[in-house]
């Protein structure tokens, strides 16, 4: 606290996942990432090692702490690890590099190195950092292990600083979703103690069968008042889980929907833009699963 130096170099490897008993920050992780740069001299670097879900969560402490790196022009390399090289643990994780004086301001270089691993035995690997290092010191050719991004498409991509939305191949011509959808926020409903509710299981993964069937939801006994949402007009539905989106059309009929809007989502599809059995095609499309899965 209240240190006075600045420093050219700053390392760190903290602990992972432990709460931090701070106002502030929720996770320990989450302070090392806020206030090691500020330890920085005019000159200075700061690397460290964190789990993936630092770089593209949602939690609004943890886009708040990527929003100042990147509008600060502090984020200069992000290397994606291969997974199993640290014992005991199988988080996915990245090196972060912040640096205060940025070779090429406004860009980001992103590597993948999951590939540069060298396996001793099927339990231990070892990280190929020769072959990291090499391919860093060549950097200024664009390859499939490494690219530069704008600042600017960082921000379009809410601050999202994980290595594979960067390495997706964009398709020509392609939609953005909130140009043909519009999120459905149904109505909250804590007061009902039964009703029938939609689960993932529910949805469908199929390019001709894509209607809900409303008659095999069973009746959810809301025994803990956990709030959901009612949902009474035609939509979109798509699961925020796992690696598919399983889109599942509702057409409303006088009888509401009820979702959990932590694991579903419900959209309103401009039919005027859109084919609906089209949107399911393309929803259920290789190119899109990839984007998905990155």
């Amino acid at each position: 606290p209240n240190n006075p130096n600045t420093y050219d170099l700053v390392i760190s490897n903290p602990p992972f996942g432990i709460r931090f008993k701070n106002n502030k920050y929720r996770r320990i992780e989450n302070f090392f990432l806020d206030n090691g740069w500020k330890l920085l001299n005019k000159n200075g670097k700061f690397i460290s090692l964190f789990p993936d879900r630092i770089l593209s969560s949602n939690s609004r402490e943890e886009r708040l702490i990527r929003e100042t790196l990147v509008e600060n022009d502090l984020v200069d390399t992000v290397i994606s690890l291969p997974s199993g090289i640290i014992a005991n643990t199988g988080i996915k994780l990245s090196l972060l590099v912040l640096n205060k004086n940025k070779q090429i301001p406004n860009q980001i270089r992103y590597v993948n190195a999951e590939s540069f691993v060298i396996e001793k035995s099927r339990k231990e690997k070892i990280l190929d950092f020769a072959s990291i290092l090499d391919l860093l010191a060549n950097s200024d050719t664009y390859n499939e292990k490494l690219i530069y991004v704008d600042n600017k498409d960082a921000i379009q991509n809410n601050y999202d600083l994980s290595v594979h939305r960067y390495f997706i191949k964009q398709p020509e011509n392609g939609v953005p979703l909130g140009a043909i959808l519009t999120p459905i926020h149904g109505n909250r409903i804590p007061e009902l103690e039964t009703f029938n509710l939609v689960k993932i299981s529910n949805l469908k993964n199929n390019i001709i069968d894509f209607e809900i069937d409303v008659n095999s939801i069973e009746s959810y006994e809301n025994s803990n008042n956990r709030r959901f949402e009612k949902i009474e007009e035609d939509c979109l539905l798509l699961t925020t889980r796992f690696k598919n989106l399983k889109p599942t059309f509702f057409k409303f009929s006088g009888e509401p929907l009820y979702i959990d809007g932590q694991n579903i989502s419900a959209f309103k599809i401009d039919d005027t833009k859109v084919d609906v059995k089209y949107l399911i095609k393309e929803l259920l499309s290789d190119y899109v699963l990839k984007q998905v899965e990155a």
